[in-house]
């Protein structure tokens, strides 16, 4: 179960939904990182390990709408609730993230 609290923003890029996360939600991203770590072809660094549990809204090109998107955003209710049906592992092609992988979780 999600529980999205509030918009947040790295710098001017990107802008976020602030997930609240449950004890049962960190363990299993604890435990997702402890398994992903020992693949060859993904490398972490603390930055990575120890990022912040968010759900992006906006990232690339708002740089110049930042501040009036910004200000959109606030005034909504960003109390949302939700059930994590799948974890999905992106990968960047070019400017854009795309879906590598997903794993759908039981109910």
């Amino acid at each position: 179960n999600l529980h999205f609290k509030n918009f947040g923003s790295f710098s001017y890029r990107p802008i976020f939904l602030d997930i609240a996360p449950s004890q049962e939600m960190l363990s299993l991203t604890d435990k997702l990182t402890i398994s992903l770590k020992k693949l060859p072809w993904i490398s972490f660094n603390d930055q990575d390990i120890n990022k912040k549990i968010h759900a992006t809204v906006a990232t690339f090109d708002i740089q110049s709408k930042f501040q009036e998107i910004w200000e959109f955003l606030v005034k909504k209710n960003a109390e949302l609730e939700f059930d994590l049906g799948n974890i999905a592992i992106l990968k960047k092609e070019g400017n854009k993230w795309v879906v590598f992988k997903e794993f759908p979780l039981k109910s």
